[in-house]
């Protein structure tokens, strides 16, 4: 039974977060390492912080990130504290590693993106041509997503209507949110470059000793696709089914390319790679975790009014803009937050026991 009621759990700001998940722990016994990020204007700490738990060598390991799209890490870092209350008996050979906020930049500033507005889960690509993949038709696009001036009521969603009509919804959730990679102050681009967030992470997990490990399970949270309050799991795995992993885990689990036809749209670039790239010759199961906010059009006005702001607007935290968008990701409703800490903390039990299961 959790000490704190779920919703207790949800931090105000990024830096309650990180003392939050900080002292709980190393309170609980975690070995804590950092790895130190940009500084804001503010000159505030920011780094993505590790708790690694159990094993130092392990043969198994759990890894639970959060916070890769910043403002998502507010559930993110609820469901990781939650964890670590309940934390699950770790046989011998086990580990569960905990990333918390892998974009503290954006969780800090209520962004998703990193300070150079890259969206980090389109820009882990290890062959440069990934950076110059072609989305022809965002570019007769990028007017209406991303309109050069602060945010004001310019009939967005009629015009969404009208592409929506001529493309078909399908097509048009692929254009945006697949990833782009021309225009730098635009929604969902890519960047140019593996991004310093991304290369620290690419650093830290090559030279550590989860290469060593025979098996891998990944548990990567996200906000805002899906029913509101509903736990969907989208699986990457070359050397397991998703309805094997769905048996042991005793959850709905799809495979990603069937998530990708789900949600309307697939992307490259995503943290996944990352572990298909280093994890190659270990048995791995990258999944991704989504908690359902609201509809896709409401998500898509929080995006783009939140990046007007930001590019041509008055960027303040306290700003109406900005408490819309943080709401979107985080519903302040208290029985969207426990309805994700209680799955959360049953998937992360679950995982812990799957991995341990010998083949």
């Amino acid at each position: 039974m959790l000490l704190l009621a779920p919703e207790k759990l949800f931090s105000g700001t990024y830096q309650t977060a990180r003392k939050r998940f900080l002292n709980s722990a190393k309170n609980a016994g975690a070995h804590m390492s950092r790895l130190a990020m940009h500084a804001t204007h503010h000159d505030e700490t920011l780094s993505t912080d590790i708790a690694w738990f159990g094993s130092p060598n392990p043969k198994r390991a759990l890894v639970v990130s959060s916070g890769i799209h910043g403002v998502e890490g507010f559930a993110g870092s609820a469901v990781q504290l939650a964890a670590i209350e309940h934390l699950p008996e770790l046989p011998g050979d086990t580990a569960l590693i905990m990333l918390h906020i892998l974009n503290p930049f954006g969780m800090s500033q209520l962004r998703r993106t990193n300070p150079a507005n890259v969206d980090l889960n389109r820009n882990f690509h290890f062959d440069p041509k990934g950076f110059k993949q072609d989305n022809p038709h965002y570019a007769a696009l990028n007017s209406l997503l991303n309109p050069a001036y602060p945010p004001r009521f310019d009939w967005f969603s009629l015009k969404l209507f009208r592409q929506k009509l001529r493309m078909g919804s399908k097509a048009l959730s692929q254009v945006i949110a697949g990833g782009q990679h021309d225009f730098q102050r635009g929604l969902f681009f890519g960047g140019h470059q593996l991004e310093p967030e991304a290369q620290a992470y690419y650093n830290w997990l090559n030279t550590s000793t989860l290469k060593q490990a025979e098996k891998v399970f990944v548990l990567d949270i996200h906000t805002g696709l899906g029913a509101f309050g509903e736990q969907s799991l989208f699986l990457y795995s070359d050397k397991m089914s998703a309805d094997t992993l769905s048996r042991r885990f005793k959850l709905a689990i799809m495979a990603e390319k069937n998530g990708a036809r789900c949600l309307t749209y697939d992307h490259q670039g995503g943290s996944s790679a990352l572990y298909r790239h280093l994890f190659s010759r270990q048995s791995l199961a990258f999944l991704t975790i989504e908690y359902g906010t609201y509809d896709p059009t409401h998500m898509l006005k929080a995006l783009r009014t939140e990046n007007q702001l930001y590019h041509y607007g008055r960027n303040r935290l306290n700003s109406r803009v900005k408490k819309h968008f943080k709401d979107a990701f985080c519903p302040y409703p208290d029985i969207w937050r426990k309805r994700v800490v209680i799955q959360g903390i049953d998937l992360v039990s679950k995982a812990v026991n799957a991995l341990t299961v010998d083949e």
